[in-house]
């Protein structure tokens, strides 16, 4: 089952509005590792891009530069991902 990556967004922005954003940290990571396992690219630039903003929010730059130096790059993007 794959979910859309709205309802990850919507996951994260809820939790962020309650100022429950460091709880769902894991559940991000561990949704991320399963579109990394089931080749979800949308779903894992999504998902990175939650973890990111979750990790900056807290000013945990340094386990953010560590997640973005080795998250892959996807070179072919549709309109739709572009935007």
């Amino acid at each position: 089952m794959l979910l859309h990556p709205d309802c990850f967004f919507y996951y994260s922005y809820s939790h962020e509005l309650t100022g429950d954003l460091a709880e769902i940290r894991g559940n991000l990571l561990a949704l991320h590792r399963i579109a990394t396992l089931r080749n979800d690219e949308l779903g894992q630039e999504t998902l990175l891009n939650l973890l990111l903003h979750n990790y900056l929010h807290y000013n945990l730059y340094d386990q953010a530069e560590k997640l973005r130096s080795k998250a892959p790059r996807f070179e072919a993007h549709s309109n739709q991902q572009v935007c």
